[in-house]
């Protein structure tokens, strides 16, 4: 059973282990250090808008106007994770290996998603005896 707190033992680690290196530390040699920073802060800046664009969108549960309509995080996390199976592997006809960067853009985008299941909480209802004798439910 997946806990969230992933052992290794999955394609898709949800936490890194203390011998990667993280991508944003990673540089591409032979390049000229001030063009590589440059281009290193850019990637960052939009693989940060686009989590922060990712986040905002499972926090309101799909509906980006911030109404009613929206759905259980859960429920927006299970269909972010079906989305991204789909535009990933939607157009594999056969079983065949992965583009190794459609793999990192994969890996990348499952640990975003994976990383707000260790916070996920489930309330469950329970009753309480108030000290007038009566009973009220109260989720705990």
């Amino acid at each position: 059973m997946f806990d969230g707190r992933n052992k290794g033992n999955s394609s898709f680690p949800s936490r890194r282990d203390s011998k990667q290196i993280p991508e944003h530390e990673l540089t591409i040699r032979g390049m000229n250090p001030a063009s590589s920073s440059r281009r290193g802060k850019q990637a960052r800046t939009s693989d940060m808008e686009m989590m922060r664009e990712r986040f905002a969108k499972l926090l309101l549960g799909e509906d980006m106007s911030g109404g009613e309509k929206g759905v259980t995080s859960a429920l927006a996390l299970s269909n972010a994770i079906t989305n991204l199976a789909d535009s990933m592997f939607g157009e594999q006809m056969k079983l065949q290996p992965i583009n190794p960067k459609r793999k990192k853009i994969w890996r990348k985008e499952m640990d975003w998603l994976l990383s707000v299941v260790d916070h996920i909480v489930q309330f469950v209802p329970s009753k309480q005896v108030a000290k007038t004798g009566d009973f009220t439910e109260v989720d705990a």
